[in-house]
């Protein structure tokens, strides 16, 4: 059984990286909740999310969806035909 000190380490960094994604989402003109839970569940690919993300200003200029958004939105659809189609396999053997 797997001790709750075990994870510490992982809430720290976590609190870490959602404080710093946190500042740089408000200083991008969007909510900084937002950018800490990126930066809290994501960490590395969270922040990196938040530095290409284009300013608020900027964005709001423009029409149609981001590059950001587009691979995020790919990046969703394909974890989900991924765990899709594990749910199904799994099921198959039963």
């Amino acid at each position: 059984m797997i001790s709750v000190m075990a994870y510490i380490p992982t809430i720290i960094v976590g609190i870490i990286m959602g404080v710093a994604c946190s500042i740089l989402h408000k200083k991008k003109g969007y909510s900084p909740v937002s950018g800490f839970f990126w930066g809290f569940l994501f960490s590395a690919l969270g922040l990196i999310v938040i530095l290409l993300e284009k300013p608020k200003a900027e964005h709001d200029k423009e029409k149609g969806l981001s590059v950001v958004q587009w691979i995020l939105i790919f990046v969703g659809i394909g974890t989900l035909l991924i765990i899709l189609f594990f749910v199904l396999w799994s099921l198959s053997y039963k």
